[in-house]
């Protein structure tokens, strides 16, 4: 090899500079370092006998096709919605009559004596329709208050009943019923806006025929309600009754068979005195139907409470029913070999 020539410099390659990743912090987990920004990412090799990476912009958790391009004509893929698929909370009778919502639903899942109650204890305004294909009533309350009570059975007609009673005569009936249009449609305000009636004088008699209405749409037994807020009585209305004297006087009214039918399984369980949105003494029981209530002690059930009251047992399933439907009592699990209700005879309401 030939020597270099005297005083000429050394030749020596340039120094290489290379990239020192930064130390991870203390107590940070080791791992890759991070790719720079702005830098494709390539994606994480497949695991070996594992499946293929996922294209990209298709997360792992993408359904089977995702990143494939859409055939001609077929529909887009839907976009998943939150919530979607999940049932929708259920309104209670309860909620929507409180909420001053329009509802409607089976007498067998809600009945006349439970939406009379409701209604009332919120002090709700409107009109609460209870019937079947037969027929139905309909009951307009106002600050949980009935004031105007309506029906559309044939026999239930007020001006019929007004004729019976001798309140006006059949000429001055059909002079009301002709004019009745220009009054709102309703009877009695043509009655007084004709002069044909005193409202004073006619007051107890309007008042019986209401009360009557009332009684028996909340005996009404299957079919269906609706409730309808914000409905105003004819400006004839006035309060047919207690708001609470009504609904007492309409269990007290049912026939034992009827009684025992709506209570069905509630007979054969435990029955504890609870609270509910009003008090007992809300009622205005008598001190008879009191004690009576004192009987359900959370032990006993309806039949087992009746049994030991033969001279009693009518009254005794009379206050259960009342005070479940007012939510006054509450059922505990039935009871196996529980005692069944005996048949009641069918008796006449008073």
């Amino acid at each position: 090899m030939a020597d270099k020539p005297k005083g000429s410099p050394a030749h020596t390659p340039p120094p290489v500079l290379q990239r020192v990743p930064r130390p991870p912090a203390p107590g940070a987990p080791a791992g890759p370092p991070a790719a720079r920004p702005g830098a494709p990412s390539a994606g994480p090799p497949a695991p070996p006998g594992g499946p293929p990476a996922s294209p990209a912009g298709v997360s792992a958790g993408s359904p089977p096709g995702a990143g494939r391009p859409a055939a001609p004509g077929a529909p887009a893929p839907a976009v998943p919605v939150p919530g979607r698929g999940l049932p929708a909370p259920e309104v209670t009778a309860a909620a929507a009559i409180a909420a001053g919502l329009p509802h409607e639903g089976p007498l067998a899942k809600d009945s006349p004596l439970h939406l009379y109650y409701l209604a009332t204890a919120a002090q709700a305004a409107g009109r609460l329709t209870v019937g079947s294909e037969r027929g139905g009533y309909a009951l307009t309350f106002k600050k949980g208050v009935v004031e105007h009570a309506a029906s559309t059975f044939r026999q239930d007609d007020l001006g019929t009943f007004l004729v019976k009673r001798g309140v006006v005569g059949e000429a001055q009936l059909s002079q009301a019923q002709e004019a009745r249009g220009k009054f709102g449609g309703d009877l009695v305000s043509a009655l007084v806006g004709l002069r044909l009636i005193d409202p004073a004088a006619t007051f107890q008699v309007l008042q019986e025929h209401g009360a009557g209405l009332v009684w028996r749409a909340l005996a009404a037994d299957g079919g269906t309600w609706r409730w309808e807020p914000g409905m105003a009585p004819p400006p004839s209305s006035f309060p047919l009754g207690s708001r609470w004297g009504m609904l007492c006087d309409a269990v007290r009214r049912l026939d034992a068979p009827g009684v025992q039918k709506r209570l069905g399984g509630r007979a054969g369980r435990v029955a504890t005195r609870v609270g509910g949105r009003i008090d007992v003494n809300d009622l205005k029981l008598t001190s008879h139907e009191v004690r009576v209530c004192a009987l359900f002690d959370g032990v006993r059930t309806i039949e087992e409470i009746a049994s030991a009251q033969p001279a009693e047992a009518d009254l005794v399933r009379r206050m259960a029913l009342l005070l479940a439907e007012s939510e006054l009592l509450a059922f505990g699990a039935e009871r196996p070999g529980a005692a069944a209700p005996r048949p009641a005879a069918a008796a006449a309401p008073p």
